[in-house]
């Protein structure tokens, strides 16, 4: 699937900032940023090539988990969980093709997606 580091903040959008972006709008590592706290998540929709990482920002004073499952988070199979800490950042690099759901500890009811296509 790929590989998971932790790493200091660090991201092309401003503080505050949320760009909205569409699925199949195939993002680049620098765009490919899910920023989140214990009141928002931004962005939902993550369309990447393969290969490309994602990274997720905690915006939060506490740390907070980030868990990826394949498809579908009741049924799929666990891909990756990691950790990022107040104002830290988890990086996942998604190497397969696929779409893949993703859930924060921040915010437990909220489900994201990424997309994974050579499209």
């Amino acid at each position: 699937m790929g590989a998971s580091t932790s790493t200091s903040p660090g991201t092309a959008v401003a503080e505050g900032q949320c760009i909205s972006r569409m699925p199949g709008e195939i993002l680049t590592a620098d765009e490919a940023v899910v920023r989140f706290s214990t009141t928002r998540v931004c962005v939902a929709y993550v369309t990447i090539k393969p290969g490309t990482p994602v990274t997720f920002k905690n915006e939060d004073s506490v740390a907070h988990t980030i868990s990826i499952t394949e498809t579908d988070l009741t049924t799929g199979a666990p891909v990756a969980d990691g950790v990022a800490g107040p104002g830290l950042t988890w990086v996942r690099t998604f190497d397969t093709e696929g779409v893949f759901s993703f859930v924060t500890d921040a915010i437990p009811s909220f489900h994201g997606t990424v997309e994974v296509t050579t499209g």
